[in-house]
């Protein structure tokens, strides 16, 4: 090593906490992604359920029709 025992220490001890730190961001943004996800299905279910066409809602959730379903999550019901 190019360091003393205590710069070794202090150096790993702030890899371990910052390593900590980022498991807990990535842990929050999956939970932001989900919730988000599941909004996004409630109401591509909700607008499908209204008989709005599966055109106009493919439009406003820039995706291809086709993946309605399975974002509302009810696959297989095109």
């Amino acid at each position: 090593m190019n360091v003393t025992p205590e710069k070794a220490a202090e150096l790993l001890a702030r890899v371990q906490a910052t390593s900590e730190r980022s498991r807990q961001v990535k842990a929050e943004a999956d939970k932001m992604v989900s919730d988000a996800a599941e909004e996004r299905g409630d109401a591509v279910a909700e607008a499908l359920a209204a008989g709005i066409p599966r055109g106009l809602i493919a439009k406003a959730a820039e995706v291809h029709r086709n993946l309605l379903y399975r974002i509302a999550g009810r696959a297989g019901e095109e």
